[in-house]
């Protein structure tokens, strides 16, 4: 999972199973904010178009709060004495992924979870409205699945982007913090018999044996040699960062000034407001996220169209929110009435869901026949792409807008990185042939991004996000190195 780009998103791709296109136009009235009629809204078969107040209908459609309960409480759902109460153990060829079970998937595909998620994520890294409108005179992408379109989708939904963008500043954080906890909430109160199903970590997984056994086989991914134990583990700033975290409480509030500056911390490995795009050297979310990716699996953690699916999702944000609660108890704001929690819940749940009518699922849905290929790309780098990048870089919603791997052709993924500007690497191209020291696609893998001097909107944090250590073995940074040394064929 070479993520080569701005995470998530954390991650932050690949089938969400989310619903297909419809033909009809939807009216898309909205109570906070007011969006624009979607060109596809495209509900998923029984859900509703949204409506403006709580109780208005469109005709023809169900009450958009029956599907989503903004501001009150969701009703249990009556599924929920069918569960186990135990996640689903599915074999991939990369490993068992973990996943909700069925009934739970089948609730969030009726609501059209997966893109709300999708969509909420996406469009807080429009750049700004104007650019983000697409141009109509543009030249089409080279082939149809790309990223940039759908986000171009979501994008064009001007009054819906918010005024603060990912990583941009504290609020952003503090608003990544309160969509998640709208999400959680939803889940233990639809499914009350099963809530363990959506615990977080009691504590950070500093060893293994914290872990469930499906997923200790992937302990040493994004991990380390201790020199004194021989142990194979985090990266050793993951676990500065989370000892920070976890002696949160009491009287220690962990040196953040503010609930956004946690979240900001949490998801963008800092404190501070920088320039748009711009993150810190290490992501705790990001590498919670890709500890444990299965990258042939549909839900698969880096898939930001279906990582809600999977039972880590639930641990590691479950986690997030208990360091979060923990802090706000130290600030006293747990018990404060004027506390606009409630209310922000609520405003974040408005718009994920909104934008879950707006965001354009045909990429899942697509049949695509892979073409024979052949070369030095296709025989070299991208079994080392599909192996470690595919999990958040496929054809569907990619982190950072590159696809690498997923149900798409080597030659499209080359035609995508040479010569195509970076999303988040300022001034550098994702590939220059024959200089793969100017190349961002291989400044990130190797753990150079820091030092190369990018200007602008900058994502410098090494891929796969596991702090600043490479990821890729030397053979495989070196396979990388050579081929765009060799021009990038």
């Amino acid at each position: 999972m070479l993520r080569i780009e701005p995470l998530f998103a954390v991650l932050c791709c690949a089938c969400a199973f989310a619903g297909c296109s419809s033909d009809g136009k939807d009216s898309l009235t909205t109570r906070e904010p007011t969006a624009q009629a979607p060109s596809n809204p495209a509900p998923t078969a029984g859900a509703a178009a949204p409506t403006g107040d709580p109780g208005a209908t469109t005709p023809g459609t169900l009450d958009y709060n029956q599907l989503h309960h903004c501001g009150s409480v969701e009703p249990a759902d009556a599924r929920d004495a069918l569960l186990s109460g135990k996640p689903d153990a599915l074999p991939y060829q990369d490993g068992v992924d973990l996943v909700l079970p069925q009934t739970v998937l089948d609730w969030m595909t009726e609501r059209r979870w997966q893109p709300s998620h999708d969509g909420w994520h996406n469009i807080r890294r429009c750049a700004d409205t104007a650019a983000a409108v697409p141009n109509p005179n543009a030249p089409p992408p080279p082939f149809q699945t790309t990223q940039p379109e759908a986000v171009a989708h979501v994008c064009a939904q001007t009054a819906l982007v918010p005024a603060h963008r990912e990583c941009e500043d504290a609020r952003d954080g503090y608003e990544f913090l309160v969509m998640h906890r709208h999400m959680l909430h939803s889940l233990r109160q639809a499914f009350p018999g099963h809530s363990e199903l959506f615990a977080g970590f009691p504590s950070f997984p500093f060893h293994v044996e914290d872990v469930p056994e499906e997923w200790r086989d992937r302990w040493n991914v994004g991990g380390f040699v201790r020199a004194d134990k021989g142990e194979t583990g985090w990266d050793p700033q993951i676990i500065e960062v989370a000892q920070r975290l976890e002696a949160i409480g009491g009287t220690n509030d962990g040196g953040f000034a503010s609930e956004g500056e946690l979240g900001m911390f949490i998801q963008c490995g800092m404190t501070t407001a920088r320039p748009l795009g711009m993150r810190g050297p290490v992501s705790i979310h990001g590498a919670l996220h890709f500890k444990w990716v299965v990258q042939d699996s549909p839900h698969a953690l880096g898939k930001q169209t279906a990582n809600i699916e999977n039972y880590m999702f639930w641990k590691l944000h479950g986690w997030i929110d208990d360091v979060w609660e923990r802090y706000r108890q130290v600030k006293g704001l747990s018990a404060d009435p004027a506390d606009p929690l409630e209310a922000e819940i609520a405003k974040q749940c408005w718009q994920m869901h909104e934008l879950g009518h707006v965001v354009d699922t045909s990429c899942q849905d697509k049949q695509v026949t892979l073409p024979a290929e052949s070369g030095v790309f296709h025989d070299m780098v991208r079994p080392i792409l599909d192996h470690t990048c595919q999990g958040c870089h496929s054809e569907c919603s990619p982190s950072g807008n590159v696809s690498l791997g997923g149900r798409i052709s080597s030659a499209d993924i080359v035609s995508n990185l040479v010569n195509r500007k970076s999303f988040s690497g300022g001034q550098f191209k994702l590939v220059v042939p024959g200089k793969p020291l100017e190349s961002w696609f291989y400044l990130k893998a190797a753990g150079l991004a820091a030092m190369a001097g990018c200007k602008g909107r900058c994502l410098t944090q090494t891929m796969p996000p596991t702090g600043m250590t490479p990821t890729l073995t030397a053979a495989e940074l070196a396979a990388i190195y050579a081929w765009i040394e060799g021009g990038a064929d």
